[in-house]
């Protein structure tokens, strides 16, 4: 009678955390963010390239995606957009961006890259949506920010998924000459040379 009450409560316990996982499950909400969210270059990335991505995570049924993308124009300035791998792992898409020809692109924004599924599922889970490489114009900062956002999802009329949004920053920080930064070990040296001299003089 025991041995059956105890396999009663682990099957009671079993379909409990089964339940708990999927409630905790279902209240994750997906993100789309720039990866790495942050990046310190030094000023010799000055001229040359570098690369981001755009990814989602914890998604379901996504269908299509599109984004709005800003940067500083006097840092970085974009030079491709590729298109990922999640979506296009299930099937034929549609992925558009205007290209670096684009006027917006000066001024430190891209209006609109998106991508539209063919077929009538949708992907799931975490991947990446895009893939950016940026030139370095100049030592600084820059937010490398996505607004303006949707996720669609396969079901009839395409309802939006509810969804965070995570930016970006790059910094190119400057270098300093050596000499700079070896001036104020040098002054120290030098003053205490001269208090050791005088302290001599003192002595004798």
């Amino acid at each position: 009678m025991k041995r059956k009450n105890v396999i009663v409560t682990m099957l009671i316990m079993a379909v409990f955390s089964v339940g708990l996982m999927k409630l905790a499950k279902a209240d994750v909400t997906p993100d789309i963010k720039i990866d790495p969210p942050s990046q310190q270059l030094p000023e010799t990335a000055v001229g040359q390239t570098f690369n981001i991505s755009i990814t989602i995570n914890n998604v379901a049924d996504l269908w299509a995606w599109k984004v709005r993308l800003n940067w500083n124009p006097n840092v970085l300035n974009i030079t491709s957009v590729q298109e990922g791998l999640f979506l296009r792992s299930l099937g034929n898409t549609l992925f558009l961006w205007p290209g670096t020809s684009s006027p917006a692109i000066i001024e430190g924004y891209v209006p609109e890259i998106s991508c539209y599924l063919f077929t009538d599922a949708g992907a799931s889970g975490n991947g990446t949506l895009a893939t950016l490489t940026f030139k370095v114009l100049a030592t600084g900062e820059s937010d490398i920010t996505i607004n303006e956002t949707a996720l669609l999802s396969s079901t009839t009329g395409n309802p939006p998924i509810q969804h965070t949004d995570v930016n970006g920053y790059v910094t190119i920080v400057p270098e300093f000459p050596v000499l700079l930064v070896l001036l104020p070990f040098m002054i120290l040296i030098a003053i205490a040379l001269i208090g050791s001299k005088k302290l001599r003089k003192h002595t004798l």
